[in-house]
């Protein structure tokens, strides 16, 4: 799944990808930004730890596989 903010917020600094393959496999967390209404301040983060794949998509994005528990 590809998640795309609605928003993102002015401070944010664009990192610039990884320069060879060894950098963009394997081991990696995703930090996600949810919003709930029925929490108190309806919005909190996650960090999702999971592994990126080796294999690169039709669409040129490698698939991030989350490891965290649902719940």
């Amino acid at each position: 799944m590809l998640l795309s903010p609605s928003a993102v917020p002015p401070d944010i600094v664009a990192l610039q990808a990884a320069a060879d393959t060894a950098r963009e496999t394997g081991e990696a967390q995703a930090l996600a930004g949810l919003v709930d209404p029925g929490r108190p301040g309806g919005s909190f983060q996650v960090e999702i730890m999971g592994k990126l794949a080796e294999m690169i998509g039709a669409d040129g994005l490698r698939q991030f596989i989350g490891a965290n528990s649902a719940g």
